[in-house]
């Protein structure tokens, strides 16, 4: 048990993971290298005495009465999970007074309505009790507990939802939770949402999930944002994380909560517009950091657990309802935020076409990648990313891999 100080301006920042079992499991072999220990002993909390955010092992039942009795110094280890590596990168971007508690709710095949007031399971009021002690104890200290931020990690368990039904419901979650959080802290009380896009899986095509999840920052980017994909990372087993994924999964969530802490903007690599123009597209990009980059083609970067199959046409495909079909032919980088597509021909109208990006042909399970061979992946995955950059205290490089996408397509204005 430790005090968490009287820094009487500072502010207690509270960082919640939420989902299933690709943020709720923790890693059995070492991570990146890096010192074992609190990440901050004065500023970094949890509620487990072990350091670790996780309180119990199935938070979706109600949580011993002395679980949340006392706060603990948030330590790094040998088999620190996803919220761990966030809540460091985090702290990087907080000022010197402010101070993180990390919380980890999710667990193994959590759906979204688990989560929900009316689910029947103790989640929402584990998220309750949670939130209450966290505003008790930055009260009683003189700080400030008005921010919430939510990493979210979820998906497999919902991917029978349609798009507008996943998109609905995590929708209304944000809203419980932040009627909660505001509830508990006050009218002013703000909740941010921090998701990754589930890789598209399971059942052949799937695509309603990813594009769900890629949706929400777009309708609602005050209190949603998206880090990234998570097609690149290494699996354990075809669905879970191996560690050094994890750690880069964690990076990912870091660096994008952090940059919402300090009034930043935060984009995903994402297409932004097709244009047609006889049998060429051309393909504007925004976000992430740095140029363009294709995968290359040996897919796997030992040092970071992330790499891709080697895709047709750097992952896209396009899709013509015309009585003669056009086909992709090429696809190649011309620019720093732009791709050239080559097709079989001109089509004769675009209005029902579609650009289609991070969903091949054949598309099923597994998901991600095992052994170190990202060709034994068949989930949704594009060759595209950026040059990325280096993250400040983990040492680790950040590359930022495509959204899966869906879009329609524009003539070339004359």
């Amino acid at each position: 048990m430790a005090d968490i100080g009287d820094a009487s301006k500072g502010e207690l920042l509270v960082h919640l993971g939420m989902g299933q079992s690709l943020l709720a499991l923790t890693p059995y072999l070492r991570p990146l290298a890096g010192a074992a220990g609190p990440l901050d002993a004065r500023r970094a909390w949890v509620f487990a005495a072990k350091g670790d955010p996780r309180i119990v092992d199935k938070p979706l039942r109600d949580l011993p009465e002395d679980a949340l009795a006392a706060l603990y110094p948030h330590r790094r280890t040998p088999r620190s999970g996803p919220l761990t590596i966030a809540s460091q990168a985090i702290l990087a971007h907080l000022k010197p007074e402010d101070q993180l508690l990390t919380v980890n709710l999710a667990q193994k095949g959590a759906r979204i309505g688990d989560f929900r007031p009316d689910s029947g399971t103790a989640g929402f009021r584990n998220l309750e009790r949670c939130l209450s002690r966290a505003v008790a104890l930055a009260d009683a200290r003189g700080l400030r507990c008005q921010r919430l931020v939510v990493s979210w990690v979820q998906g497999q368990a919902d991917r029978r939802a349609q798009r507008s039904r996943y998109r609905a419901i995590l929708a209304a979650l944000i809203n419980e939770v932040e009627a909660l959080f505001r509830q508990v802290a006050g009218p002013e009380a703000s909740v941010l949402f921090c998701l990754s896009q589930l890789t598209a899986t399971d059942h052949p095509g799937l695509r309603s999930v990813p594009l769900a999840q890629s949706d929400l920052p777009g309708l609602d980017p005050a209190r949603c944002i998206m880090a990234g994909p998570e097609y690149m990372l290494e699996r354990s087993d075809g669905t879970h994380l191996k560690p050094r994924s994890a750690f880069y999964l964690g990076a990912l969530h870091g660096r994008a909560i952090g940059r919402w802490v300090q009034g930043a903007d935060w984009q995903p690599l994402a297409m932004d517009r097709a244009e047609v123009d006889g049998t060429h597209v051309r393909v504007s990009f925004s976000g992430g950091v740095g140029p363009l980059e294709p995968e290359p083609a040996h897919g796997f970067d030992r040092t970071r657990g992330v790499g891709v199959r080697p895709l047709p046409h750097l992952g896209f495909r396009w899709l013509d309802r015309g009585a003669a079909e056009a086909t992709l032919v090429d696809a190649s980088i011309t620019g720093p935020r732009e791709v050239r597509l080559t097709l079989s021909h001109a089509p004769r109208q675009t209005e029902d076409c579609r650009l289609l990006l991070g969903f091949p042909d054949g598309i099923g399970s597994p998901e991600g990648f095992v052994k170190g061979t990202p060709a034994l992946a068949r989930g949704g995955a594009t060759n595209l990313r950026t040059a990325g950059e280096a993250v400040p205290g983990l040492g680790l490089h950040l590359q930022d891999w495509a959204l899966q996408q869906v879009i329609g397509v524009t003539p070339v204005q004359v």
